[in-house]
């Protein structure tokens, strides 16, 4: 009698870093923390006559979770023009279906989060509601495990452009995991392909700066070092748009009725989308009526 093969894990064991050229053909825009908000996305999109052709979006990640619409925004996943990070809501499909397969894969730092049981609660407790249909009694759903390969191909950080046009797109921070300092472009360069064990112990995946650091965060005095290339990021939750340490950081709430912020960095715009329900909430309502505002992109502290 023989072990079963051990399938190959949705969650990934290395650091992954995409390098984009710069877009000769079109506009580049970042966007903050989707969470499921598929119509604002699609609403400012129009605003700024977005061209799948030749333009591009870029994503700071967590797709799914707690706004109405995770699966939609899973889709976009298929679009050549779109390029997310990975978010940490992200990786909670990959972490539940490798720890429930047969035999269960456990990588780095899972058994830190608590094993299979308090992850799944957690996950749930946190908006992941959407896919307990995927996840049945015996297995999930063709289309979950879909879902789970396409993010699992989703790197932890893409730089784009070079020199002083380069920006580079995170879901949390770019942080080192143990000073806490921003990390150099080269230094973000040379993380490609890094064991993540080996870079973050002992938690590995779930320990990841660059996917649950809240250190920009706090109202407190910056880390020391110096800051590399302008860093979009999200995942923590603000009223406004506002830049520290380098991290410009884009979450401004859309899953809570605060704003979509989308971002288009050779200009220096901003654009937002107010997802309130009077505003015609983040799931529908009349594109035209809803509550855009644009302006400069601050890039002061």
């Amino acid at each position: 009698m023989t072990d079963k093969p051990r399938p190959m894990p949705y969650t990934p064991e290395h650091l992954r870093v995409v390098h984009h050229e710069t877009n000769t053909a079109g506009r580049d825009f970042v966007v903050g923390d989707l969470h499921g908000c598929l119509g604002a996305l699609e609403a400012l999109l129009e605003r700024v006559a977005f061209r799948p052709d030749r333009d591009r979006l870029f994503s700071v990640g967590d797709l799914v979770d707690r706004g109405p619409d995770s699966e939609g925004c899973l889709d976009l996943l298929k679009a050549p023009w779109f390029f997310p990070v990975l978010g940490n809501h992200d990786l909670f499909p990959l972490a539940i279906l490798d720890a429930f397969g047969d035999p269960p894969y456990w990588p780095w730092g899972l058994e830190a989060a608590g094993g299979p049981g308090p992850l799944h609660r957690l996950w749930i407790n946190n908006g992941g509601e959407w896919a307990l249909p995927h996840l049945g009694a015996s297995a999930p759903s063709p289309q979950l495990q879909a879902y789970a390969r396409r993010l699992g191909q989703v790197p932890h950080v893409r730089v784009v452009g070079t020199g002083a046009g380069r920006f580079q797109v995170v879901h949390a921070e770019l942080l080192d995991a143990h000073t806490a300092e921003p990390l150099s472009d080269a230094a973000v360069d040379r993380l490609d392909g890094t064991p993540i064990p080996d870079w973050c112990p002992p938690r590995g995946i779930f320990a990841l700066p660059m996917l649950w650091s809240r250190v920009l965060s706090r109202d407190g005095p910056m880390p020391a070092g110096t800051t590399g290339s302008p860093t979009f990021c999200g995942h923590t939750p603000i009223e406004h748009v506002r830049k520290r340490a380098g991290h410009i950081d884009l979450d401004t709430g859309a899953c809570f009725g605060g704003h979509l912020s989308l971002v288009e960095p050779a200009a220096g715009r901003l654009y937002s989308v107010a997802t309130t329900p009077e505003a015609g909430g983040c799931e529908g309502g009349v594109r035209s009526e809803r509550a855009f505002t644009e302006g400069a992109l601050a890039t002061a502290p």
